[in-house]
């Protein structure tokens, strides 16, 4: 009889239990089911996940709904802060006009992103910033989301934080825009930027987009330039700068005290090839040179390598020359 009793109680307790949202959430994962929510801010809420499936959840939901041309369903992605936000509404009209068609089925590429999390009295917050890369029809394109999927304090903070969409030309002229101004990208919460090679020349240099500016002098091959390099060590004498010209484009970052030059190469095989030389200043001595490819820089093969002394130096003055 004791038996019984405590079987009886037993399953009254599970029943309750299964009434409630915690261990319901429990019991339809056991048993293979997955719990369906209106948005990923609601899923984000109600249950824990992880930075993987998270950054899944945002881009797969933020994809679909742009390919859609879905206001509300590509709206509701966003935390309520960014929602609440003058002209809002604005900006996602003009994202999902913008948006290329067919971007959502293009095979994306994980190309960096990092994640961060504090704890305070009451539980914890959690967020996370992914980029990707693809190509859709012969077209480059950059993706970069950030989002936070766990705030115990603040759960208005749950949601998509920025999702930003650009093809090779426009991700070039904001790089050039960040290159002067450290809060530039923190200032942009949903932009989709497509421009024109007409608008905005830009070549993609190991990996990285560049704002463009053909010239007329005769392209150099990567020997011609490595022989050119070696014998001055500097881009400061007039016998270099009448040989190579001026660059195609010179980047000089806020947080840097160097200067990146890129020169056009003749190219090999049919692919094209550039000279990335990284001056002390604008036309000074030369702390590094190698040849880029449009996806790679080739390290193993420099077109410049200064002394060791000179070398050590340079590595204590250089800070991460990676893009923002």
């Amino acid at each position: 009889m004791e038996i019984i009793k405590k079987v009886t109680v037993l399953l009254m307790a599970g029943i309750m239990l299964l009434t409630s949202g915690c261990v319901r959430k429990i019991v339809d994962g056991i048993m293979g089911r997955e719990k369906e929510y209106d948005s990923i801010v609601a899923k984000w809420k109600n249950e824990t996940v992880f930075e993987k499936e998270a950054a899944d959840d945002a881009l797969n939901a933020l994809l679909a709904a742009a390919e859609a041309k879905d206001h509300d369903e590509f709206a509701e992605n966003f935390t309520d802060i960014v929602r609440s936000k003058t002209g809002f509404d604005g900006k996602v009209n003009l994202f999902l006009d913008a948006f290329p068609a067919g971007l959502s089925g293009a095979e994306l590429e994980y190309s960096g992103g990092g994640a961060g999390g504090s704890s305070g009295e009451k539980g914890w917050r959690k967020g996370a910033t992914c980029s990707y890369e693809c190509t859709l029809n012969g077209e480059y394109y950059c993706l970069n989301v950030s989002f936070c999927f766990c705030s115990d304090e603040n759960p208005e903070e749950i949601g998509v934080e920025s999702f930003t969409v650009m093809n090779k030309n426009a991700r070039a002229y904001h790089l050039g825009m960040a290159s002067d101004d450290p809060d530039y990208f923190d200032r942009i919460d949903l932009l989709c930027d497509i421009k024109s090679e007409e608008e905005m020349p830009a070549r993609l240099i190991g990996g990285t987009p560049y704002l463009w500016t053909e010239t007329d002098v005769p392209k150099l091959t990567a020997d011609e330039m490595r022989d050119l390099l070696g014998e001055y060590g500097t881009l400061g004498v007039k016998e270099v700068r009448d040989r190579i010209g001026p660059a195609n484009d010179t980047y000089k970052s806020f947080n840097n005290a160097s200067y990146r030059h890129y020169y056009e190469l003749q190219p090999e095989n049919g692919e094209p090839r550039y000279a990335y030389i990284v001056c002390q200043t604008e036309y000074g001595k030369i702390y590094d040179a190698y040849v880029c490819t449009p996806y790679e820089t080739l390290y193993d093969d420099p077109l410049y390598e200064m002394d060791r002394h000179s070398g050590i130096i340079f590595g204590l003055m250089m800070t991460n020359l990676k893009d923002i």
